[in-house]
């Protein structure tokens, strides 16, 4: 849920939007932040939630500009064949890095960002000395050069027969993904990202990259923490992202992954 609801065809203003995620209490470049969130632990998997009852899950706010590098926001993850962390099409998360904006405020809040996210990701830890994985990025964790990770789980296994099966008319990029998402149609189905255009449109998974790629955007997000084969991994989901500022051309241009 975005702090500040805007009618269809309402433009943003990116500083007003700063000033409403304030309000909210979520934003990552508030530095009060640290104390309206603790972490959940579990025996698997710990979560990010608030301090104040009633307790539930944090839904952070930040500002970043979408890199136009390491653009894998597409409608099939650019999922070309099994890879380490997706054998299979139904395993591709579709990600995005999140850099530091221009300007003087946006930036020094992506710095406050940083700062917040390197915090939660000590408190979380539980191997010494591991590398903290899944999140950050970059040129260090005080620096505008560090880069955030963002991800969207893309198709979700049927529990239900309610689940809809929508995969057939699903947009892929490649055959082989076409021939691979037909196999699990049964028993997956596909989850849009609940992104918004600037007016405030939803935008169809088949024209992510042409709207997100190299913009300046809002993202909504949830924080989680496992460790996996003696690393700490973070992963922040993607629970609802809006442009605040069109991409130039020269970033709609779609990278498939190497």
């Amino acid at each position: 849920m975005f702090p500040a609801q805007l009618l269809h065809g309402e433009q943003f203003e990116a500083y007003g939007v700063r000033r409403a995620m304030f309000v909210s209490g979520f934003y990552t470049g508030d530095p009060l932040l640290m104390n309206r969130v603790k972490w959940r632990f579990g025996d698997h998997r710990d979560i990010l939630v608030t301090t104040t009852e009633p307790v539930e899950r944090a839904v952070l706010s930040t500002i970043v500009s979408i890199s136009t590098s390491e653009f894998h926001l597409t409608a099939d993850g650019d999922w070309e064949g099994p890879r380490p962390e997706a054998q299979s099409v139904a395993d591709a998360d579709a990600t995005c890095m999140g850099e530091a904006p221009c300007g003087d405020s946006l930036k020094h809040d992506f710095l406050t960002t940083v700062g917040n996210l390197s915090a939660l990701q000590e408190l979380a830890a539980a191997i010494p000395n591991s590398e903290r994985v899944g999140l950050m990025s970059g040129q260090g964790w005080n620096t505008t050069g560090t880069r955030l990770t963002f991800r969207h789980q893309l198709f979700r296994h049927r529990e239900r027969d309610e689940d809809y099966a929508n995969l057939a008319d699903w947009p892929v990029y490649t055959y082989t993904a076409r021939e691979a998402l037909d196999a699990v149609g049964y028993t997956h189905y596909a989850v849009p990202i609940s992104a918004y255009d600037i007016e405030g449109y939803i935008v169809p998974p088949n024209t992510y990259q042409q709207h997100f790629r190299g913009a300046l955007a809002q993202i909504d997000f949830t924080l989680a923490h496992e460790v996996v084969e003696e690393e700490d991994v973070y992963r922040a989901s993607i629970r609802s992202m809006r442009v605040l500022r069109n991409p130039t051309t020269q970033g709609t241009q779609q990278h498939r992954r190497g």
